[in-house]
């Protein structure tokens, strides 16, 4: 069903002259740490290492035993879903004040429905997009911080991962009507944002774009090395040599750090469309994109601005069937 949905919000598309220089001072702060980083002696070695376990043994890294209380990340599957409710009323949810009870049960039941729902959104869209139906990890912090915006990410070669986190709920009910009011929202809400946060990372699974980061990655690697170690003279100290060489290889890793932010700026350009797209409906795209923007939240460097994903989300058009 396509579903063009136009935002009722007041909230502007447009970034301000402080947001925008909040935004781009992020990125060019982003930028130099990286470089600077990878400039070091063999510095890339580390990311790419971890790059290629999590997409290489992707299974045995989330396949946790839900009986494991000191994991963290859980494989989502209709045996476990129970479980893991469990698990996330337990660690993640706090209510107080009136039919806490009720309200438990109503945020638990949604979260059961919600997870089958994932489930079966995730093996629709990979038949969809003709690849391997990824593993759905959900992420259960012990604490009750950590970001309270939707996070999610698409890893894997061999075995494909979408892994989602789990977002906290603090509730603190001042009346019964209150707590009823709250009981009839949860149980008519929709899963809309979840599946476009699936779907998005799934465009990037189907794109290979972790290939090609990883691909960049490995060329960094290799230039990093071949410079460190051909740059060395036994004539020179070892402060003069670190110094010159260092100064000699920052440049070409800013430019290199410099052409992968643009790259990976597009990437989740094109996975937000995608995801849209393959939905039928910027619906979900809307409320994850809308909820950032009323939370002031400006964007990260990976990322394009949250008023630009919100501006292309609106602008989206379905496609001639």
């Amino acid at each position: 069903m396509v579903e063009e949905v136009r935002s009722d919000s007041s909230l502007n598309t447009t970034l301000s002259q402080d947001e925008s220089y909040a935004y781009y001072q992020g990125r060019i702060v982003e930028i130099l740490k990286e470089g600077a980083f990878c400039a070091l002696p063999f510095s890339p070695l580390i990311p790419l290492f971890q790059s290629l376990v999590t997409n290489f043994w992707a299974h045995e890294i989330y396949n946790d035993t839900i009986n494991d209380v000191e994991s963290e990340d859980f494989v989502i599957t209709k045996n476990s879903i129970e479980k893991v409710a469990d698990l996330y009323m337990e660690r993640r949810v706090a209510v107080t004040g009136q039919k806490v009870e009720e309200v438990k049960g109503a945020i638990r039941k949604k979260l059961v429905e919600t997870l089958s729902e994932n489930i079966e959104c995730i093996s629709h869209l990979a038949n969809q997009m003709g690849i391997i139906t990824p593993i759905l990890s959900y992420h259960i912090p012990n604490t009750m911080e950590v970001s309270d915006t939707p996070m999610a990410e698409g890893k894997g070669f061999k075995i494909p991962v979408v892994r989602r986190t789990a977002l906290p709920i603090v509730l603190n009910i001042p009346s019964e009507e209150h707590a009823s009011e709250i009981v009839n929202s949860i149980s008519k809400g929709n899963n809309s944002l979840g599946r476009f946060v699936i779907a998005h990372e799934m465009i990037h699974l189907k794109n290979h774009h972790l290939s090609y980061k990883t691909a960049i990655l490995v060329g960094i690697c290799a230039l990093n090395c071949f410079l460190w170690i051909s740059g060395y003279r036994a004539t020179v100290t070892w402060t003069k040599f670190f110094i010159t060489t260092f100064l000699k290889i920052l440049p070409i890793q800013l430019i290199t750090k410099l052409f992968e932010n643009i790259l990976s700026q597009e990437f989740e350009k094109e996975a937000d469309i995608g995801a849209m797209d393959i939905l039928g409906s910027n619906k979900g795209a809307l409320a994850l994109t809308q909820l950032m923007v009323a939370k002031n939240q400006v964007g990260d460097a990976k990322h394009p601005p949250n008023k630009e994903r919100l501006a292309y989300a609106l602008a989206w058009k379905a496609k001639a069937s």
